[in-house]
């Protein structure tokens, strides 16, 4: 750095109360900034990024997002903090120090999403409207047979809005139906819990394991289509675009509200499980 030159600034995610969201209940930033004091980590650990071998900090607000668990227990559950020190390692997204000095609290929500009047409105709609309507879910478990034609249209929906930030385009819709119940209540069960509780991965996966036959299919269902995931970023979604722009998960809520399961993008289709004894006889399954 120059001499007389301003020193960079980064960004900090951590609890509200301050406590680092990677280290866990052993810094506190909020109580650093409050004493003056620099944050510290002792450390000989060769300094690499995504590891407990250095403090991590974003070159911008939403760059502190690493989609860790405790990221997700809502935005007034956090904190974000001007810092700056010396990075050790940077990938030009993030950087990893072992000192860092706080220089102040930011807001939030302002410094990520933009100081909007509606944000507001949009946060209280996830937990007014968006988590409600995945607690009702019937998982697996429709009012009558989905019409494959409204799947078709879903799927269609979600593909054409992930289009806009990819490559991405309606594809052919091949609907599954083999797989045992066993599974399909496994998958139900633990569906649920997943998205309306946050449940961990390791959880969903022991649930798959009840019948490792039919199981293979679900395992299969892309990491990104999972109800944890998929509520997550219709949540996000909705706070940064609001209604501007069509959003590629609420179709995939759309369709669980169906009881059908969207699996993914498998050999250049869309597959989709219905439960057999549920399914569709408007059109011809593959």
């Amino acid at each position: 750095m120059p001499p007389g030159a301003a020193p960079p600034i980064y960004y900090k995610l951590t609890t509200h109360d301050g406590w680092d969201l990677y280290t866990g209940a052993t810094i506190n930033y909020r109580e650093a900034h409050e004493r003056g004091e620099a944050v510290r980590l002792e450390s000989t650990a060769a300094a690499k990024l995504c590891t407990a071998a250095v403090l991590h900090a974003g070159h911008t607000p939403r760059a502190t997002f690493s989609g860790l668990a405790r990221e997700r227990t809502g935005l007034e559950h956090l904190a974000l903090w001007e810092v700056t020190g010396v990075p050790l390692v940077d990938d030009g997204r993030k950087a990893g120090f072992r000192e860092l000095r706080v220089l102040r609290e930011l807001g939030l929500i302002e410094a990520v999403y933009g100081a909007r009047e509606d944000v507001g409105a949009r946060t209280r709609w996830i937990a007014e409207e968006l988590i409600p309507a995945v607690r009702r879910i019937p998982w697996l478990r429709p009012r009558r047979p989905p019409e494959v034609e409204l799947i078709e249209a879903l799927v269609t929906e979600h593909l054409l809005a992930l289009g806009e930030a990819g490559d991405v385009g309606p594809l052919p819709l091949r609907v599954v139906t083999t797989i045992t119940a066993a599974a399909a209540d496994a998958y139900a069960a633990d569906a649920a819990a997943d998205a309306a509780a946050d449940a961990d991965d390791a959880a969903a996966a022991a649930a798959y394991d009840a019948d490792d036959a039919a199981c293979a299919l679900f395992r299969r269902v892309k990491w990104h289509m999972r109800p944890r995931s998929v509520v997550w970023r219709a949540a996000r979604w909705y706070v940064v675009h609001g209604d501007a722009r069509p959003s590629p998960w609420m179709p995939l809520i759309e369709l669980w509200s169906l009881g059908v399961l969207p699996i993914g993008v498998t050999g250049g289709e869309f597959c989709v499980y219905i439960a057999g004894d549920r399914c569709p006889q408007s059109k011809e399954i593959i």
